[in-house]
């Protein structure tokens, strides 16, 4: 596969596959059996898919300040990074949300930012290190619409609201 075949896989209005904004890796676009109209399949079975690829990226390669390490402020262990990646998926996959914002939190987790650019309204999750409590508030013009701890991972209830 070229790089002509690449770009208009991902996009044809791609201009520079160099990019830093595309966040992709071509080795492992390159390794996929692409055909138009169809999602590769990865060796392991899945779909493969770059936003959710990409995600999981951002999350794994958090890391924690110094001045805030120094502060005796502990970094996100796996198990919380790999329940924040759970949860950016499952948002992702069932309701089509994509994070603005992914961080380390002073409260020793990852924070994950939503924003609904059609009503304004701001869903921000944090996974907390300890017991990996998750814990989810939506607000509205800087006012609290709903602050809930979310159990199971559902998030049915706090989307709907977001998105109504």
């Amino acid at each position: 596969m070229n790089t002509v075949e690449i770009k208009s896989l991902l996009h044809d209005s791609i201009e520079n596959i160099n990019d830093k904004a595309l966040l992709l890796s071509i080795k492992d676009l390159m390794t996929k059996k692409w055909e138009r109209g169809k999602k590769p399949i990865a060796e392991n079975g899945k779909v493969f898919d770059p936003v959710v690829k990409q995600l999981n990226g951002w999350i794994h390669s958090l890391e924690l300040p110094q001045r805030w390490r120094t502060d005796g402020i502990a970094p996100p262990n796996y198990a919380c990074k790999k329940l924040a990646q759970e949860i950016a998926e499952t948002l992702y996959r069932d309701f089509s949300l994509i994070p603005i914002r992914i961080a380390v939190s002073i409260e020793e987790g990852i924070y994950l930012k939503y924003k609904n650019f059609d009503n304004d309204k701001v869903l921000e999750i944090e996974v907390y290190n300890d017991n990996l409590d998750i814990a989810a508030i939506l607000t509205k013009d800087d006012e609290i619409i709903k602050s809930v701890d979310i159990e199971k991972e559902d998030f049915s209830e706090i989307v709907k609201l977001f998105n109504e």
